[in-house]
């Protein structure tokens, strides 16, 4: 298969502490990796269920020498998020500790970054379409959809398409992002998802030159959408396991979100990257025009579907661009998704996976894999 460069840089440092009295979530390590760094240096953030969990944690923290800095109602999720500063000396996994003795009922953690997984890479050809068996004038969306990413482009938002509804999550808006637009256009470009409301959640910001969001950002995109009663979710960001994250993508979908999220770019022998390797969201893995797996893809046996991901040439940005990574792959699954006629009976990706199974085109080894997942996802229904 022909190779693409890469340029990506994944980064987060994980750290995570259940209690017995909140459901399973899953665990991190603080070792992950020792290059990856935090959105926020100085806090810890913590989730609880009710006002008087978060009352009581306040006096007790504030005893320890912690300082409340924010406290936040994420009303679409049903929870309540705290954010303290750490007294100094205090590291992330020592608050951490401190947090869950305080209040059991809690979930803490540090702030980490999520990053985009996609980078630029100009060939000559478009493909994307003929593989997915996408027609020519688009297929109608049968339910909202959004996503977490950057602020798009004028070219999307211009008043000739008023269907889309945007909200800032960042410190001060940056303008634009190439990433988020180029993942809007797979959506709802010329040709894409046709009648579709889109609710975009900005969270991008650069760190340290790398384009990303921490997860404090993710989960209040998370709240609005939920707010907003939106469905059907894509986040084509990645990065280690994050407690914050976990409870609030648990409580999304117990509530009937389907989150559809890239694998990630780190490479094939790099450890899952979330929120895509989370139980409950649907990953996804990128192709080329050969139904190749993309040389960065993450691999494991979370990976679900594969769709075009290598070399998608969008219109929208800088006149014209190729970008490759399994970012640019979610949104065709959430696309197609969107379309399935029985999309708005769905209550979660386990609804999803056994409507779509008939539409998977098995590549590479025989049955799911590691790489491809189950394989390829084909539009086989009448979408208009």
């Amino acid at each position: 298969m022909r190779r693409t460069k890469t340029l990506i840089v994944t980064i987060l440092l994980g750290g995570l502490i259940t209690a017995c009295q909140t459901p399973r979530l899953s665990t991190n390590a603080f070792d992950e990796a020792p290059e990856l760094y935090l959105a926020n240096e100085t806090n810890i953030v913590v989730m609880v269920d009710t006002a008087q969990a978060a009352n009581d944690l306040t006096i007790k923290a504030t005893r320890r020498g912690y300082s409340l800095n924010e406290r936040t109602a994420l009303t679409g999720l049903g929870l309540l998020m705290l954010e303290f500063e750490r007294p100094p000396g205090v590291s992330g996994a020592i608050a951490i500790s401190d947090m869950v003795k305080l209040e059991p009922s809690a979930i803490a953690g540090v702030d980490h970054l999520f990053t985009v997984q996609s980078n630029s890479q100009r060939t000559t050809f478009e493909y994307a379409s003929d593989v997915l068996g996408w027609p020519v004038n688009g297929c109608d969306a049968r339910l909202s959809i959004g996503i977490i990413d950057g602020a798009l482009s004028k070219t999307l938002t211009s008043p000739s398409n008023p269907k889309i509804f945007q909200k800032d999550f960042t410190d001060s808006f940056s303008g634009p992002s190439e990433h988020g637009t180029a993942v809007a256009e797979i959506l709802i470009g010329n040709g894409r998802l046709q009648t579709s409301r889109l609710h975009v959640a900005s969270v991008l910001s650069s760190f340290e030159g790398a384009q990303g969001a921490g997860a404090k950002r993710i989960v209040l995109a998370l709240n609005w959408l939920a707010e907003a009663n939106v469905k059907l979710v894509n986040i084509s960001l990645a990065g280690p396991n994050n407690a914050l994250l976990n409870r609030a993508i648990k409580r999304a979908t117990s509530e009937g979100m389907i989150i559809v999220a890239a694998a990630g770019n780190s490479g094939p022998d790099a450890p899952p990257r979330y929120p895509a390797a989370f139980d409950e969201v649907i990953a996804v893995t990128a192709i080329d025009q050969d139904l190749e797996v993309y040389d960065r893809a993450v691999q494991g046996r979370h990976i679900e579907y594969a769709a075009p991901g290598v070399d998608i040439y969008l219109h929208s940005i800088s006149d014209g661009k190729f970008l490759s990574g399994t970012s640019m792959a979610a949104p065709f699954v959430t696309a197609l998704i969107a379309t399935h006629p029985d999309i708005k009976e769905s209550t979660s990706a386990r609804d999803v996976r056994r409507q779509i199974a008939a539409s998977i085109k098995d590549i590479g080894p025989v049955g799911k894999d590691p790489i491809f997942g189950s394989g390829l996802l084909i539009q086989t229904w009448d979408c208009q």
